[in-house]
């Protein structure tokens, strides 16, 4: 297909970053370091792609699917590497943005489609 992106990986949870010694991390104000655009997998709960060492947010806006019903879940997520159901995980509606702070709980991110559409995830990554 083309124009085809990137697609939520199915991975374990990773443990937490630890900054390495001397470095300065305390105090610095947070800025964008990338962003990214990506369907929501229905097969299964997956991971963010590219996240970053020095990644400390996640800003994620879910955009829903051509055929979703208007005012209903969409999509769950769990932050502890736990794959979340069509039943269980924090329940998201289109045109929701949420934020995901922490490295630990950026890469241990699970998220899936809870109507088997392939929704669409617009993320920014902040340092």
């Amino acid at each position: 297909m083309p124009g085809e992106r990137p697609e939520l990986k199915p991975v374990p949870p990773t443990p937490p970053y630890v900054p390495p010694t001397g470095s300065i991390q305390s105090g610095i104000q947070s800025r964008a370091i990338g962003h990214l655009t990506i369907d929501l997998t229905t097969s299964g709960a997956g991971a963010l792609p590219n996240v970053t060492g020095n990644t400390v947010t996640a800003l994620i806006f879910i955009e829903a699917a051509p055929g979703s019903a208007e005012n209903t879940v969409i999509a769950r997520y769990w932050q502890d590497g736990s794959a979340p159901t069509t039943d269980e995980g924090f329940p998201l509606k289109a045109n929701q943005f949420f934020e995901i702070k922490g490295y630990a709980n950026i890469v241990n991110l699970r998220l899936i489609s809870v109507n088997s559409l392939a929704h669409t995830l617009q993320i920014q990554y902040f340092s």
